[in-house]
């Protein structure tokens, strides 16, 4: 038999020799709200520091609330206020509507009138006009005069 073979272990450093590479950040662009919450300090202890952190956390979101306030507040103002100009320029255009119908009205009506008045000359002038031929059919009648006074009713029995 032949002996033991001793196992091939590898070679390990102690930990204080191993050296990590050095890690260098890339620039990042930072959001205000991060750039903030770096400049406060770093804190003493835990307590402390969750502290600061959740101050930093409220002023935030009052910050944003405010901000979302403000905004809706001025659309809301924007909205009102195109409403309103909405509202002025449909009651101009209806007025202008109404002042242009008014004046249509107005002619239509003053044409009926004259219609009105022609129909009644007409009317007048017709009458006179058959009155006449009446007048003038009884003047140019040739049967006397004895005739024209009494009616002659034949076939109804007399």
């Amino acid at each position: 038999m032949s002996a033991p073979r001793p196992e091939a272990r590898p070679v390990v450093a102690p930990v204080e020799a191993v050296k990590a590479p050095e890690v260098v950040p890339a620039p990042v662009v930072v959001p205000a709200v991060v750039a903030a919450a770096a400049t406060v300090p770093e804190p003493i202890d835990e307590t402390a520091g969750t502290t600061n952190l959740l101050q930093l956390a409220r002023r935030l979101h009052e910050e944003h609330v405010k901000e979302g306030a403000e905004k809706r507040d001025a659309l809301i103002a924007e909205g009102h206020a195109t409403a309103a100009r909405l509202v002025a320029e449909a009651e101009a255009k209806q007025r202008a509507q109404n002042t242009i119908l008014d004046k249509e009205r107005s002619v239509l009506e003053d044409k009926i009138d004259g219609l009105r008045t022609f129909e009644r000359e007409y009317r007048q002038k017709l009458k006179s006009y058959i009155e006449g031929q009446l007048h003038d059919l009884d003047a140019a009648s040739p049967v006397g005069a004895e005739s024209a006074q009494k009616p002659s009713y034949q076939g109804f029995g007399s």
